[in-house]
């Protein structure tokens, strides 16, 4: 959704095990300092790219649907999301909870 948006390609994942072993070495011996810091201070979230996790939300729909309480799908508010953050550009900028909903009225 977000490449589509803002018209950017996918990324490639790589998986942690192979960006150490061979990217890792490379971008150590020929990437800016500037890129090298940016990179190793991204190497904090390695370990979410390895995990396998499934969440199980059988019993949270369970218990909520019959309230009446279903999760919006991501789709049809992610525009909006995406029009709040630019507004706050990206957490620099304050956005006053009462002028949030003029930047995502759809």
């Amino acid at each position: 959704m977000a490449g589509a948006r803002f018209t950017a390609r996918q990324p490639r994942i790589v998986p942690p095990v192979a960006y150490r072993a061979v990217i890792g070495r490379i971008v150590e011996k020929r990437a800016p300092p500037s890129a090298r810091r940016l990179l190793a201070s991204n190497e904090v979230y390695f370990p979410y790219f390895e995990m396998r996790v499934r969440y199980d939300d059988a019993r949270a729909r369970a218990i909520l649907e019959p309230q009446g309480i279903t999760a919006t799908p991501l789709r049809s508010y992610f525009d909006r999301l995406m029009d709040y953050a630019q507004a706050a550009r990206w957490g620099r900028r304050e956005v006053a909870r009462t002028r949030a909903p003029s930047l995502v009225a759809h």
